[in-house]
């Protein structure tokens, strides 16, 4: 036997004060990480821009110190065989002073050779004061003019030169390539930086983008859905529904409160304005407002107007409490006679009225009888309360109240009370207008 469960479901309240908080809260954080990010992205930007600038640049300065190497090792090598002092020479072994360090001493001294042979044969040109401060060997200071070039030229060309010009070679390019390498790995680490932060840039805009829909959908949901629910329902003046956050709902629970107690006041203060405050009875204010309301009806009405006989003599004898007493009385017996559709009114002192509607043929017989039993249950005393007799007028109408229905009952009472009272008539055109 499978057995069925039934899930109740249950309604998720949120507050609204507190909802909004957190949005709020979320709203700023989003924010912050999103100018931390644009901040870190723009710096991230600047760098990639400037390892890029830089990977530019050392290639370039690689390739222009390959060619200032060679260039100047040329220049050397021109020199020690032309003889030939350009004007930027000693520019260029200055540089060749600073470039290449392992070989200076060495070269210098080569520079030497060449510059004190030239210097024998009547050359004079300036020359750099680490040259002049160089000393030659006894055995080369011994040497004549072209053997010192002689030697000069074998130095800059011997195995030592070339494998440590090799070494320098060497040397440079490793240290040229770590400078690429590091730019390169500069670019790669920047340009993933970058990556890193323009994505985490996308995700905050798309959290942002996402979050604004969560804001219209508690907007639409949580407050203009329960604001038109109650603008509708305060217009119908009608009971609010608790929806939406819990603000929402206490103040739905607010207004229901105040709205029973204003639908009791009304119905109090409607039921005393239609009502005779002794009796219970539809008042003559109301019992107009129904003849107004019935005048241009399409259905039959019976009216009927009731006296209580003698009742100033009742009064006088036994007191204004014991009238009173018989009028609650006879609007007891009135109201347990009549039907519930029909309206029984007090419409004077002693002065009662019926109006009475959907009926049939037979409404003669029908409202004799019930005249017939008030009469035996209001002849005797009850509970000390005296017993009272009613003069009772009836007149119709086929179709609504016209005006000249309450003059046509008020004939027929009139044409009972002449004929010693205790008794009922219905309105007769005939015997009624003599």
């Amino acid at each position: 036997m499978e057995k069925s469960v039934k899930l109740e479901k249950r309604e998720i309240i949120i507050s609204l004060k507190k909802t909004v908080v957190s949005i709020f809260g979320i709203i700023v954080g989003l924010l912050v990480i999103g100018l931390v990010t644009v901040f870190l992205a723009r710096k991230a930007f600047y760098n990639f821009i400037e390892a890029t600038a830089d990977n530019v640049s050392s290639h370039y300065a690689a390739s222009c110190l390959q060619e200032a190497s060679d260039y100047l090792t040329e220049q050397l090598r021109l020199f020690v065989y032309t003889e030939d002092i350009g004007e930027n020479f000693v520019q260029s072994m200055q540089n060749v002073l600073k470039i290449s360090d392992k070989l200076a001493l060495y070269e210098r001294y080569a520079i030497k050779l060449v510059v004190v042979a030239l210097s024998e044969e009547g050359q004079d040109f300036p020359i750099p004061e680490e040259i002049r401060k160089m000393r030659l060997t006894e055995a080369d200071q011994a040497l004549s003019p072209v053997e010192k070039k002689s030697n000069a030229r074998k130095m800059v060309f011997d195995l030592y030169y070339v494998s440590t010009k090799a070494e320098i070679e060497e040397n440079r390019y490793s240290a040229l390539n770590d400078l690429v390498i590091d730019a390169d790995s500069r670019i790669v680490s920047d340009r993933i930086y970058l990556q890193k932060m323009v994505v985490i840039s996308t995700f905050v805009l798309v959290a942002i983008l996402v979050l604004a829909f969560f804001i219209v959908f508690i907007v639409l949901l949580c407050v203009l859905r329960p604001l038109e629910h109650f603008l509708r329902n305060v217009k119908e003046e009608k009971p609010l529904e608790e929806l939406g956050p819990t603000e929402f709902r206490y103040f739905a629970s607010v207004y229901n409160d105040l709205w029973k107690i204003n639908a009791q006041n009304q119905n109090i203060l409607k039921h005393e304005a239609e009502h005779d405050e002794l009796t219970g009875l539809i008042n003559r204010r109301y019992f107009s407002h129904l003849r107004h309301a019935l005048e241009y009806g399409e259905s039959p009405v019976a009216l009927l107007i009731i006296d209580v006989d003698e009742f100033k003599h009742v009064n006088d004898t036994y007191g204004h409490e014991t009238g009173d007493a018989v009028l609650v009385r006879v609007s007891k017996v009135l109201s347990d006679f009549f039907r519930m559709t029909d309206f029984v009114a007090r419409i004077g002192g002693d002065e009662f009225s019926v109006i009475m509607t959907k009926f049939g043929d037979d409404i003669e017989s029908v409202i004799g009888g019930k005249l017939e039993r008030m009469r035996d249950a209001l002849k005797e005393p009850l509970d000390g309360v005296p017993g009272v007799t009613l003069s009772v007028g009836i007149a119709f109408a086929r179709e609504g109240f016209p005006e000249n229905l309450f003059q046509h009952a008020d004939k027929a009472l009139y044409r009972v009370k002449r004929n010693g009272r205790n008794g009922y008539a219905f309105y007769d055109e005939i015997i009624d207008s003599i």
